[in-house]
């Protein structure tokens, strides 16, 4: 008899179609929220070179701004996912998404003990 692992709930094998779209639309709306934000935090990271006082190296200015417009945009993405993420779990129901056995333990906890 072929068992199935306790990480993969029977919602998602019954039927794989519906799982598979839901996935592909999560991941749609994963990259267009981090290409809206990506394009804003550009905007941020311009705005705020501008900001900076200026070097008298002519050579290090270019450098400093390539890294300067790659890695900002990037942290702020990190921290901005990171945010709604929280924010997210902030206000989810905790048990949303537990299917409970009779006993009161988690399904995946019951089947794995």
């Amino acid at each position: 008899m072929h068992q199935r692992p306790a990480a993969i709930s029977r919602r998602h094998t019954d039927r794989p179609l519906v799982s598979a779209v839901s996935a592909m639309l999560y991941a749609a709306y994963v990259v267009a929220v981090s290409s809206v934000l990506l394009f804003l935090n550009a905007l941020f990271a311009l705005t705020l070179f501008a900001m900076l006082p200026k070097s008298e190296s002519s050579e290090l200015m270019p450098r400093v701004g390539q890294f300067f417009y790659f890695v900002v945009p990037l942290l702020l993405l990190i921290v901005e996912w990171h945010a709604l993420d929280r924010i997210h779990r902030m206000f989810s129901d905790p048990r949303a998404g537990r299917r409970e056995t009779r006993t009161g333990r988690n399904k995946s906890l019951a089947e794995g003990s």
